[in-house]
């Protein structure tokens, strides 16, 4: 800063003390006791403290910041003393009453050595406070495993194809896509999963019914998968992302139609998500809300780790990733 300093008196004092007083502005904290604001002392050679104060108002913010020059005034008015303030209005209180303070000298920017050094050392402890005073985040335990399931419905006629996931979390996602193929769908069913769930529990084991997805996403091959399908794309891109960050995905095969609780919710979803596109209703909201009331009364008492076993072929549960 190139700007010269303002002075009240004896602005060649340079002997003096340099001191530095910066406050922030009022923070509204619910973990303490409301409104408040951080006030950092430092002075030359003696270090620096930063101290929290109710801020009710402007009046009580700039009455704690006088105190606080009044106390270092007090220790070196003998000396005289070399302050920067960072509060406009304070400050300029400071220069009106110049008489006051013979041997103060009033900066209006940080300049030179001493007072860098000083500024420098006031902002640490300043910043120091503020991440103190921070909350501890509290993280939510994560489960250990969640159980989806993934389906898509499509006629053959058509391109419209309803998308649906269900979970042992009793939650229930549906949508639907305009797809070239019952395969694309089945796929992009997986990638809704994974976007949904894919980082709620340590371990996200997905059931399909589409055999040719579930060989692909274990293998990690194209064996009866289209090369270059977005969908197909979308699903290792995002098991890559959740294999990146300590997640475990597991993609099972589940025989359709047979009995699976969340199988037979994900189908039922997947094709009211389609019907409600293709009639171009309004209440595939009102399908989810009612899916979602039954499927949590039917998963009452059923342990999760039952959903994963129940009418699963044992040659299908190869890691998805996380392997």
């Amino acid at each position: 800063m190139c700007a010269a300093a303002s002075t009240l008196t004896q602005p060649g004092n340079t002997t003096a003390p340099v001191a530095v007083i910066h406050s922030s502005r009022p923070l509204n904290n619910e973990e303490h006791s409301g409104l408040e604001f951080l006030l950092s002392v430092a002075v030359e050679g003696q270090g620096a403290h930063s101290t929290w104060f109710p801020a009710d108002d402007s009046l009580v913010v700039r009455g704690h910041l006088i105190d606080a020059f009044l106390d270092l005034w007090q220790e070196h008015h003998d000396s005289g003393l070399i302050l920067y303030l960072s509060d406009t209005t304070v400050r300029r209180l400071l220069k009106e009453q110049a008489v006051a303070f013979p041997g103060l000298v009033i900066r209006d920017v940080i300049a030179g050595g001493r007072m860098r050094a000083t500024w420098e050392l006031c902002r640490a402890s300043h910043h120091q406070a503020e991440v103190e005073r921070e909350p501890v985040p509290v993280v939510p335990e994560l489960p250990e495993l969640m159980v989806v399931a993934t389906d898509a419905s499509r006629q053959k006629r058509g391109q419209v194809t309803g998308l649906a996931v269900v979970g042992s979390d009793g939650r229930v996602r549906m949508n639907h896509a305009l797809t070239h193929c019952i395969l694309a769908g089945e796929f992009a069913a997986v990638g809704m999963a994974l976007k949904t769930w894919g980082g709620r529990s340590r371990v996200l084991w997905i059931l399909t019914d589409s055999q040719k997805v579930s060989h692909f996403l274990n293998a990690r091959i194209g064996s009866g998968a289209r090369k270059g399908m977005a969908a197909q794309d979308d699903c290792l891109n995002k098991l890559a992302d959740l294999e990146a960050r300590g997640f475990e995905v597991r993609i099972s095969w589940v025989r359709g139609h047979a009995g699976h609780l969340l199988n037979t919710y994900a189908d039922r979803a997947a094709v009211a998500a389609r019907r409600c596109a293709e009639f171009r209703t309004d209440n595939r909201s009102e399908f989810n809300r009612r899916l979602k009331g039954e499927l949590q009364e039917a998963l009452v008492g059923i342990p999760v780790a039952e959903l994963r076993d129940r009418h699963i072929e044992p040659t299908e549960t190869m890691a998805g990733a996380g392997r």
